[in-house]
């Protein structure tokens, strides 16, 4: 392989990655801001739903730990 081909694919390998990471980003940002507003809501409205909006943190928090996971490896 030429050392242009070896760049090129070099280059392309970063694109890719690049655009991974900004995906992730902006994952992570969603997830984490429905996790703020649910937990806005669980200390607003504690009683009745808030079995669900626990369900729904847990699963948010689940989420970040996924998404972290992948930003990990790459």
């Amino acid at each position: 392989m030429t050392r242009e081909q070896t760049y090129s694919q070099l280059l392309m390998a970063v694109s890719d990655s690049e655009r991974k990471i900004d995906k992730l980003k902006k994952d992570n940002e969603e997830v984490r801001t429905r996790l703020h507003e649910l937990q806005i809501d669980t200390t607003q409205g504690e009683g009745a739903g808030s079995s669900l909006m626990d369900e729904e943190i847990i699963e948010m928090n689940n989420s970040l730990l996924n998404l972290q996971k992948e930003y990990s490896q790459l």
